[in-house]
């Protein structure tokens, strides 16, 4: 079944590995892939939750930068109180 509002019609591509003209399936709204037909609202949803995805994904990063970046200051804030009173 077409979604109202989207066309279906056929496109011929020359076949690389025959000597025949494959017909596939063209679909001006939705996408096929592995036999399912996503409409565009699903496309625009799937879009959202992994640009959501990669949003969360940064903001973890940018908290882990930030503790390490607090470990190498305290690294280096130790390794100078040793310094110092190793030279005392």
């Amino acid at each position: 079944p077409i979604a109202s509002g989207c066309s279906s019609q056929s496109l011929v591509e020359p076949s690389m590995s025959v000597k025949r003209n494959v017909t596939v399936p063209v679909r001006s709204c939705g996408i096929a892939l592995l036999g399912l037909r996503y409409i565009p609202g699903q496309v625009r949803l799937g879009s959202f939750v992994s640009g959501f995805a990669v949003l969360v994904s940064l903001v973890f990063l940018y908290f882990q930068l930030k503790q390490i970046n607090a470990q190498v200051v305290q690294a280096e804030r130790n390794q100078q109180a040793a310094t110092a009173k190793s030279k005392r």
